[in-house]
């Protein structure tokens, strides 16, 4: 082996692939990979971004805390069909010219991924692809019911040098699509835990909410896959048995319109408000007394992950992802998908009992130090990252 060889297996250059722009054009995704490049490049390591960017003529390059991130201009909307043939164009290119500046390509989202499965075999780079959620499994694996289509669909997913299966319920559906085994790897995200201050009277002064109003707080994208009529349809049944209760929801998304015109038709102006997406979340972390996730499908929730790492105690659905981070009623409650009235009654318990919300805050806070701390979950990348070259 030479030394260039050397350099590789030991600090690979990577290249992320996103399929949003940014946090609040995307979500979670999006959230992790900049805090991975973020702690990858303080361990000296090299990172490229690459994430189309819609509405744009023009590339544009930033530099960001010692990551480069390279935006795609696309002149067209996502859904217009032009859209995905531009960008596939021109992600070649840059791909190409590129090409001696990385070494693995990681790729979080399925956008484009047919062109790039063919591309990183005749640029001669290895290709991971990071499975989100349940819904992007179905995407990939979607052509299977016609053979010539079948037959396409497999030579893609083989073409693919590894799989990361952010929970164990996408590894098993990677597993039952006939992956390889030794292709798959489970890692979840990570984040980094940051320290806290007490000051809760300065963080609801800061979120503009009284000190003694019991706070629920939701932070996602407006969007199908978040299940906020949920939320709002079991809320309408706690405001009713606990109207000083407030809910704030934090985000922005195609449903927006939709979420808003439910609040005033369930009459819930008064103790639902829509802040739209917020930079810094942490006085509203600092502030909440229960976060709420009442998702349909999941991966692994970065807002999740960040409410736990703050001792927030949570309530989320039982649906795949979330029941891997949650054990009921050990570091917080999981409620069956769909019954809102559960919902509402564990809202009330929680609000209600400030002795289960530090209990269950606090071992929240130790399960992301034992499992999701973003030194931990970068080690492991790396190793995968060696892995795949080394095969």
């Amino acid at each position: 082996m030479n030394q260039v060889q050397a350099n590789v297996k030991d600090k690979p250059r990577i290249l992320f692939l996103m399929d949003e722009p940014s946090v609040k054009d995307g979500g979670g995704a999006e959230t992790f990979v900049f805090t991975l490049a973020k702690y990858l490049v303080s361990q000296g390591h090299s990172i490229m971004i690459f994430a189309p960017r819609e509405h744009s003529f023009h590339n544009e390059f930033h530099e960001k805390e010692g990551y480069k991130i390279y935006y795609i201009g696309i002149p067209f909307i996502k859904e217009n069909w032009l859209f995905a043939l531009t960008y596939n164009l021109k992600l070649g290119c840059a791909l190409f010219r590129d090409s001696n500046r990385y070494d693995i390509i990681h790729m979080h989202g399925i956008r484009g991924l047919t062109t790039l499965c063919i591309l990183t075999k005749l640029i001669g780079k290895k290709l991971i692809l990071t499975v989100i959620n349940q819904l992007h499994c179905k995407l990939i694996f979607t052509t299977e019911q016609n053979h010539v289509l079948r037959l396409c669909s497999n030579k893609i997913t083989n073409s693919i040098d590894a799989y990361m299966a952010v929970n164990r319920n996408i590894e098993k559906i990677l597993l039952d699509h006939n992956i390889p085994k030794n292709k798959i790897f489970y890692v979840p995200n990570g984040l980094n835990v940051r320290a806290q201050t007490n000051d809760r009277a300065a963080a609801r002064a800061t979120v503009n909410v009284s000190a003694l109003t019991p706070l629920v707080l939701f932070v996602g994208r407006f969007h199908w896959q978040k299940n906020i009529p949920f939320l709002l349809h079991s809320w309408r049944m706690l405001a009713r048995r606990m109207p000083s209760a407030r809910l704030l929801l934090l985000g922005d998304g195609p449903m927006r319109c939709e979420i808003m015109t439910l609040v005033s038709k369930y009459n819930l102006d008064h103790s639902v408000e829509c802040r739209g997406f917020v930079d810094n979340l942490i006085p509203y972390w600092l502030s909440a007394d229960v976060f709420v996730l009442p998702s349909q499908i999941e991966g692994c929730p970065m807002a999740l992950l960040e409410a736990m790492s703050f001792r927030m105690a949570c309530i989320a659905t039982d649906s795949p992802g979330n029941d891997e981070i949650i054990k009921h009623h050990i570091n917080g409650i999981l409620v069956p998908f769909g019954n809102a009235e559960q919902l509402a009654d564990d809202l009330y318990i929680l609000l209600n009992d400030k002795k289960l919300r530090d209990r269950l805050g606090s071992t929240a806070c130790d399960t992301i130090k034992k499992y999701f701390l973003i030194e931990n979950i970068a080690a492991q990348h790396m190793n995968r990252y060696r892995q795949v070259i080394s095969s």
